[in-house]
């Protein structure tokens, strides 16, 4: 059956919501103009829509695109399902079609420039079309080519050439065709490709280190702009940086047009020597940060949500809970939603593909998946598992190698990791350690635009994640799972960037009998279940004892010295906050410490203000509730 993953890679587009955004045919990789969506009713199994208000012979053209990607011949009308005048129709807007591909000269390949490793390798090829046109392509194993570089690392032009003379000046132009015909004339010549001249890393700028760099500016805005992203690059790395903007260019041209004038070698590289050396000045970097006049910030309405109200499309969420209390399961459940395509709970659900790291319990997280397939019928899913335990801090790198190569052009969406306890080498608890094992999670998150699920046990005091308060503080999402009197597994979304909070989601754990061991015992474990409106959602879960005594301590103290003023709304009494903290250290509230108290107070008042239990305004605080 087809699905929209299919037609996402088969037109090299994404899955958005309930439908594909892709480049319409013809149009640039970032065009995003096509849209796509599966529809039963409809001939071809699917509709388009071009945003560009193309009319019905391009979206005719498009469906023929999109069959012809997907390895299915052009559709024709057979008059079964339609009647005379809508087959006409058809055929009309397919002969014009055809009439106009007949008109228009099809793109042809006249240069293909090799773009290879140290050793000679092919990595990729930029090529240039006929009518004017550049794409990139790279090899796809069986002697034909994929039309995207994908996530093959950009490297300099000539790279095995360049090597040869590790101490040769360089010249570096803007184009293929220039560093060709500058090497011709027996000089070292390299380029980037487009796309990597904008975003010089440290590996594509390695090879010219040491060196004296002549940077042949193009006589345009965007030469100029490249040339100066590349000198700023260089800069420190080469032993010298010039950039030569060459006498009597015409306007957009380049080095090549300036040789084909009659200038010779010999001005060439007279002119280059005599160049200043570059020297960065206020106007010569390229702008870091992009501001937007407030005018003229506009807002998208693209699919920012992966599960609608709680997992974002990218961003780091914590779910944490006690032991055994269902929040690996429940976590389990959520994500396969995504893997299989499915709504969750009456919340929109957007496709993708889940990475499982279960660090912890493995084993049995093998017959979680088996009990999942038997209770909802499922062999397919777009999930994978893996069970060996990892140190993020220090394997990072390797896991998103490995992921990149499981998942080959397409990236994962969601990466569960399984427990934070299981794959942190060091202390939860030391600012240091949580702060390396962030930066683990945030380098996936950035490699992939993924979101990044921890799982994590909760503190002694039950009403926060475990350790360093930096976790909860690099939190897009934080969702705590609790086993409720009833024995039901209740999640609730404690904050969530840019959506609501408090949602409480209810579930019941199954228990789902597999099978015997060698022994004759019964194998059995437990899926998640929706348990239905039980009123649970509807009941004030009861605060952390820590919390509760914080709110009695505010609560006595507005008893005693509480009065109404300005600060408050109307018919209420408060306190200002040195009032309240005083009395949760007169208590002990948080320890014997002075600092543990200060922190305890910190958090107490926190979590009663975002729960709404205590208002607050210009330091004097009240209770809005019981």
């Amino acid at each position: 059956m087809l699905t929209l993953a299919d037609i996402a890679r088969a037109v090299n587009g994404k899955v958005v919501g309930r439908s594909v955004r892709a480049p319409s045919p013809g149009h640039s990789a970032d065009d995003n103009g096509m849209s796509i969506k599966l529809a039963a009713g409809a001939p071809d199994g699917f509709v388009v829509h071009l945003f560009n208000g193309s009319g019905e012979t391009e979206e005719l053209a498009a469906k023929d695109y999109i069959r012809e990607r997907l390895g299915l011949p052009p559709w024709e009308p057979n008059g079964n399902a339609m009647n005379g005048r809508v087959e006409a129709t058809i055929r009309r807007i397919r002969a014009k079609t055809k009439a106009k591909a007949k008109a228009e000269p099809k793109p042809r390949i006249i240069a293909a420039y090799d773009y290879r490793t140290p050793s000679g390798e092919l990595l990729y090829q930029v090529v240039r079309e006929e009518p004017k046109a550049f794409r990139q392509r790279r090899p796809n194993g069986r002697g034909g080519w994929i039309y995207t570089r994908g996530d093959t690392p950009s490297v300099l032009y000539r790279l095995p050439e360049l090597l040869k003379y590790p101490d040769g000046t360089v010249h570096l132009c803007e184009g293929e065709r220039d560093a060709d015909r500058l090497a011709e004339l027996g000089l070292t010549a390299t380029t980037v490709s487009g796309d990597a001249a904008d975003k010089w890393t440290p590996e594509l700028a390695a090879p010219l280190r040491g060196r004296d760099v002549f940077i042949l500016q193009d006589n345009d805005a965007k030469g100029e702009k490249r040339a100066t992203a590349a000198a700023q690059a260089l800069q420190g790395i080469a032993k010298s940086v010039r950039v030569i903007l060459l006498p009597d260019l015409p306007p957009k041209g380049d080095v090549s047009d300036w040789l084909k004038a009659g200038h010779s070698q010999a001005e060439l590289e007279a002119i280059c020597v005599a160049a200043p050396v570059w020297q960065p000045t206020a106007e010569s970097p390229a702008p870091r940060f992009t501001f937007t006049e407030f005018g003229k910030i506009t807002w998208s309405a693209e699919v920012e949500h992966l599960v609608y109200g709680i997992l974002p499309r990218s961003g780091l969420v914590v779910v944490y809970g006690a032991p055994k209390c269902g929040k690996s399961f429940w976590t389990f459940d959520l994500v396969m939603h995504p893997a299989r395509g499915l709504d969750y709970r009456d919340r929109d659900v957007v496709a993708g593909t889940v990475v499982y790291l279960a660090a912890e319990g493995g084993t049995g997280f093998k017959k979680r998946v088996e009990a999942y397939r038997r209770r909802h019928d499922c062999s397919q899913a777009r999930f994978y598992l893996c069970t060996d335990r990892p140190d993020l801090g220090t394997d990072a790198p390797a896991i998103i190698a490995d992921i990149k190569r499981l998942v080959g052009e397409s990236r994962p969406d969601i990466i569960v990791i399984d427990t934070l306890n299981r794959t942190l080498v060091g202390s939860e608890n030391k600012p240091e350690d949580m702060a390396r094992y962030l930066r683990a999670a945030a380098a996936i998150e950035d490699t992939f635009n993924c979101c990044v699920i921890v799982v994590h046990h909760c503190g002694v005091e039950k009403g926060r994640p475990r350790g360093h308060t930096s976790l909860t503080a690099a939190a897009d999402v934080q969702i705590a799972v609790e086993r409720s009197g009833a024995g039901h597994v209740v999640a609730t979304v404690e904050l969530a960037k840019d959506a609501p909070s408090g949602d409480e989601i209810t579930s019941r754990l199954d228990v789902v009998e597999l099978g015997e061991d060698e022994r004759g015992n019964k194998i059995t474990t437990c899926v998640i279940v929706e348990a239905g409106d039980l009123g649970l959602h509807k009941k004030a879960r009861p605060l952390p004892d820590i919390v509760e005594r914080a709110k009695r301590a505010l609560a006595n103290m507005i008893c005693d010295h509480g009065e109404g003023n300005a600060n408050l709304p109307a018919g209420f009494r408060g306190v200002p906050e040195e009032t309240w903290r005083g009395e949760c250290y007169r208590l002990g509230i948080g320890g014997p410490k002075d600092d543990s108290m200060r922190k305890a107070f910190n958090r107490n008042k926190e979590k009663l203000t975002r729960l709404e239990i205590v208002g607050t305004s210009r330091g004097w605080y009240w209770l809005a509730r019981p």
